[in-house]
This record gives structure tokens, sequence and C-alpha cells, in this order.
């Protein structure tokens, strides 16, 4: 085991240790340095769509940025996982959904191509796992974009559903999704379709749906 903010308590944890999989929040020049000198190969870095087109002035993007900056200056075999909104933050509207039939959500038109984050580690494993993939930077959507209204549909709540633009969304506003980014197809968007297998949207909504109402 070992702490990623002390890189030095890192060498027992890396000694054998062929790719190293890493958030984006943790790539720091120390922890980078350590990797390579314990002699891993690759490292898979997962970061966010959002970088693409992305406001660097918006302190997530920013962060992601500087994550992916610092893996291709490691001198260390990379690549680079950038999924879009995961399916699971659906569950951030249990609260508002036990109190009524309103769900507060920034930008509420705006449709986002979900990923179920057990896709997300399907990707990672195969390229934990296999060859290739080197300076490849994946960018991993679900099959639909959705609205926030079409996303609670798909969990099948019977209410009326008012999206109200939540105060919050000021804070987030430079996060906003690219305008090229929500006119993508899903078939443009799911680069990983290559390297994982494709799984049925009535699977993907069927767990999640599932998921959702043992939490509720």
């Amino acid at each position: 085991m070992g702490d990623l903010e002390d890189p030095g308590s890192l060498a027992p944890a890396l000694d054998g240790v062929g790719k190293v999989f890493l958030l984006g929040g943790f790539a720091a020049s120390g922890v980078l340095r350590r990797i390579r000198a314990a002699g891993a190969g690759h490292v898979v870095l997962l970061t966010s769509r959002c970088v693409i087109g992305g406001n660097p002035q918006n302190a997530v993007t920013r962060m992601w940025l500087d994550a992916e900056a610092a893996v291709r200056d490691s001198g260390v075999a990379w690549t680079i996982l950038r999924p879009s909104g995961f399916q699971s933050n659906a569950l951030r509207w249990l609260p508002q959904l036990r109190e009524g039939d309103v769900v507060r959500a920034p930008w509420p038109a705006v449709p986002i191509a979900a990923i179920d984050p057990a896709d997300i580690a399907a990707v990672a494993s195969v390229v934990l796992t296999g060859p290739g993939h080197e300076g490849a930077a994946l960018t991993l959507s679900g099959p639909q974009p959705l609205t926030p209204g079409e996303q609670v549909a798909a969990l099948g709540h019977e209410r009326h559903l008012r999206t109200v633009l939540a105060e919050c969304a000021r804070h987030y506003n430079d996060h906003r999704p690219h305008q090229s980014l929500q006119q993508e197809s899903p078939r443009q968007s799911v680069r990983a379709v290559d390297i994982t297998a494709r799984i049925d949207r009535r699977q993907v909504l069927g767990g999640l749906i599932s998921e959702y109402r043992r939490a509720a």
C-alpha cells in the first residue's frame, strides 16, 4: 500500500507492477516519477471528455488538462480514458424525488450520453491487461444522449417532471459542454467500441434502474 499524496511511500506498492491506473487528480509529477523509477511501462489515466473544447479556466477542466499533460511528459507510455457523465450520477436526484416531483439540474435541455461506470472499468481492464493502445486518448460514452428529463423517464418514475435550472449552474457555467460535443452522434463519440464489447442499451438502463430502486 502507499499514499498517492506521499510519492515516497509508493515504492513497495509499485514493486513488480507493469501498468498503473491513475485518477486524474493524482497524476502529480512526483507520483509519475516514482512510477517510472519502479519500471512500470504503462499508465492508464482517467480524466473527462470535458477536456475536448472545455474552458481551461474552469477548475475541474484545468485539473484534467494538467493531469493529461503530466502523463504525456512522464516518459512512460500512456493511455487516456475520457468518459462523459456517469449514469450512476442519476442517484443524486433521489433526495429531490423523495421531496416531490421537481428535479433541479443545470442545463436541463442538454443531452449527455452518460456511461455506466462498469463500462469504463471494462475498457480500463482491456487496456491494463492486454497489449496496445499506447498513446491513445479514448473518448467513452453511453449508447444514446439523454436530457435529465429523459434520464428520469428511463428510470421508470411516473411523475410529472419539471427541470429547473439550479442556482449552482452559475458556478458550473464555464464547464458547459461544447456545442460540437452536443452534436456528436453516438457512433462518433463511442471510440472505445473497438476494444470492448457493445452492451445492449436495455441491459445498461436495466442495471441502472435496479441500482436506483435499491437506493430509493
